[in-house]
């Protein structure tokens, strides 16, 4: 069930299920977790919060966000998907905590939820359900899609998910509107978070956007699709996320990674294609060592003996969508390997 704010949740008779709360950057998504704490309050239902520990914005040991009425700070626990121990620890002392009042931690709240490596996650969530003999609402809360507009995978699983609560909020464009007057945002509904560089990337116009309601930042260009796509803003001081629409959102090389994809995939012969023949079809291109690397970090590709191979269960590098492979198209006896400008 999809909703458009966690008002509409009657928590205590979701106890038991999985719950997601997504959208863009800057969308209110920790405005919703305290919506959720006030909620949880009323009911008379613990409430338990965790910060992703790899998140590098800041302190992990509280959630801080603004409303109008007033600035939020939710105290909060830290998680990681390879320390499962800890996040049990943390809800038995909350349990024990609780528990002088009748109560224990029924709602359980992960923020950054994109940032942990799904597979590991998600059966963490699953579990969470029904822990120590309880009922439980573990909530993860977290952008719905990458910078290239690609759903997260765990996003994908939660609102493929049959029963999973799905609270789905949008922010407001905040890229330039030069025809609405100096410094005026586009105003619309934003699906989609912009990842954008301080005088860096590919050659292309700046894109300039909107910060404080009536500041313009200039300087500033799009990410390449080939970026990295686990960035958190702050780690490095180079990159911003902007919430924008469909219309203003720009991913530069998305059809160059396509081209690069589709003609592997048109050339393939005994599972695989020489990376000498890609070289010499796109020698034209000076990020085609940056594409092939990221294609074999992230894109389902990789290098076994001189050859780009698929993998055997991935996503497309473009539309994201999952691909299983046959598996006597790859070998099993080689380790897998990441492209490098010297192979």
């Amino acid at each position: 069930m999809v909703y458009a704010t966690i008002r509409q949740v009657n928590l205590a008779n979701n106890l038991g299920v999985l719950g997601f709360i997504g959208g863009c950057m800057n969308a209110g998504k920790t405005s919703e977790i305290d919506t959720v704490l006030d909620r949880a309050n009323e009911l008379q239902l613990g409430f338990l919060p965790f910060s992703y520990e790899g998140d590098t914005r800041g302190n992990t040991k509280k959630l801080v966000a603004g409303r109008k009425d007033r600035n939020i700070e939710i105290p909060c626990k830290s998680y990681h998907e390879d320390n499962p121990e800890e996040i049990y620890r943390h809800i038995d002392e909350a349990d024990e905590r609780l528990r002088k009042d009748g109560r224990y931690a029924h709602v359980l709240v992960f923020d950054e939820a994109q940032l942990p490596d799904y597979k590991k996650f998600i059966p963490i969530l699953q579990k969470l359900r029904e822990y120590n003999g309880k009922s439980r609402l573990p909530i993860a809360v977290g952008l719905d899609r990458d910078f290239r507009g690609r759903m997260y995978e765990i996003s994908r699983f939660l609102e493929g998910e049959q029963g999973t609560v799905v609270v789905k909020i949008e922010g407001f464009c905040k890229a330039h509107a030069s025809e609405k007057g100096p410094n005026k945002s586009c105003g619309a509904l934003a699906t989609r978070t912009q990842r954008v560089i301080s005088r860096g990337g590919l050659e292309v116009p700046e894109f300039p956007f909107v910060i404080g309601g009536d500041k313009t930042i200039y300087g500033c260009v799009p990410a390449p699709h080939w970026d990295e796509t686990r960035q958190v803003e702050g780690a490095n001081e180079a990159t911003y996320y902007v919430p924008v629409c469909s219309h203003h959102h720009r991913v530069p090389g998305k059809d160059l990674v396509r081209e690069i994809y589709d003609f592997f995939n048109n050339n393939r012969c005994n599972g695989g294609v020489p990376l000498q023949k890609i070289r010499d079809e796109f020698n034209r291109e000076d990020n085609l060592d940056s594409i092939l690397k990221w294609l074999t970090l992230e894109g389902g590709l990789e290098i076994r003996e001189g050859k780009l191979r698929p993998r055997e269960v991935t996503v497309h590098p473009v539309d994201g969508y999952l691909i299983a492979q046959s598996p006597d198209e790859i070998m099993r006896d080689e380790p897998e390997t990441i492209y490098t400008p010297n192979q």
